[in-house]
């Protein structure tokens, strides 16, 4: 099923009864909205990557909102007001959950502090990365309605997808120097992220799974998930929810990158280089129609391992074409 909403849906986050939540979404830069399975019937509200609010279009009701439980369970008062609000017919209604943002992030924040895995980080991570690319940073003033201020050449489309296979991040890729050109085509880019050391090569979660799912996705499905990332595309740049042109991109190109994003890996653990070399070798023993890219940061991210802190000399020459200027004489 497709996650791209229906026109009625839009209509209700535009100018509806769910107005105010999409307006706070767009004024705190921490909360991130996604389209769900069966775009007709459900929104996510996400906070650090975890799932703080759940929005189903309903028959009898409206809208019913409801919470991840195992964020709240040990709340008795959060767990009373859901059973008494999670019917939404009008917009005060819904103006009851808004009040209660600051309170469900709380707990989210705890939950984080005891939860010792490194998935709510990498999730986390994943929001972030929504963060920097689809809506403009300018020193410490942050922007979602400046449509053409966005320096990134990667928008974030959707987030834990699941097609054939769940990828982290879907995104398109849209070189900042050609946001201008007429009837632009973009790239589709499948992106997988990895947090720390552990389980880069797992059999359930590894690097070489994903790449294999990937390469499934994109032989058996690829001209499909274009065209409803497309659709999802220009919903969130009309929704005020990427920012890059008012323009409606009609198509993607051939082009598909497969990216993988290492955070916070630790040189010394010595995992990521035979991966990458067995990958690389998969890679190169067939004539698949996709790039495989690794992505960094430009230029920080995370943890500081001593293999990452450069002297001037060899950081001008080993990232000579990230700066932009070739010319440094």
């Amino acid at each position: 099923m497709s996650r791209a909403l229906s026109d009625e849906f839009i209509n209700d986050l535009k100018d509806g009864i769910l107005s105010g939540v999409l307006n706070r979404v767009k004024k705190d830069t921490t909360l991130n909205l996604e389209f769900r399975e069966d775009g007709n019937k459900y929104i996510d509200i996400y906070y650090r990557g975890c799932r703080l609010l759940n929005i189903e279009k309903r028959k009898k009701c409206k809208f019913k909102f409801d919470i991840n439980k195992k964020y709240f369970e040990d709340d008795k008062n959060l767990r009373k007001f859901l059973e008494k609000n999670s019917n939404i017919n009008e917009e005060s209604d819904v103006n009851k959950w808004l009040d209660k943002i600051p309170i469900l992030k709380d707990k989210i924040d705890l939950h984080f502090l005891n939860d010792e895995t490194n998935t709510p980080r990498e999730r986390e991570w994943q929001q972030q990365i929504i963060k920097e690319n689809n809506y403009r940073l300018s020193g410490n003033h942050q922007e979602r309605n400046d449509k053409n201020t966005s320096n990134t050449d990667y928008f974030i489309i959707d987030m834990e997808a699941n097609k054939e296979g769940k990828y982290d991040l879907i995104g398109a890729k849209w070189p900042s120097k050609s946001r201008n050109v007429k009837n632009p085509k973009l790239d589709l880019a499948l992106i997988e992220l990895k947090y720390g050391d552990k389980k880069l090569d797992n059999e359930n979660s590894g690097i070489t799974k994903h790449f294999n799912d990937m390469c499934r996705t994109i032989e058996n499905r690829v001209k499909a998930l274009q065209d409803e990332m497309l659709k999802i595309f220009n919903q969130k740049v009309n929704l005020g929810l990427i920012h890059c042109s008012d323009k409606e991109i009609a198509s993607f190109s051939d082009n598909i990158e497969m990216v993988f994003i290492f955070i916070n890996y630790k040189p010394a653990s010595g995992n990521l280089e035979q991966t990458l070399i067995e990958l690389k070798e998969k890679y190169n023993a067939k004539d698949y129609n996709f790039d495989l890219k690794i992505g960094c940061s430009n230029f920080m991210g995370g943890a500081l391992n001593k293999e990452s802190i450069y002297d001037i000399d060899y950081f001008l020459d080993k990232f000579k074409n990230q700066l932009g200027n070739n010319d440094f004489n």
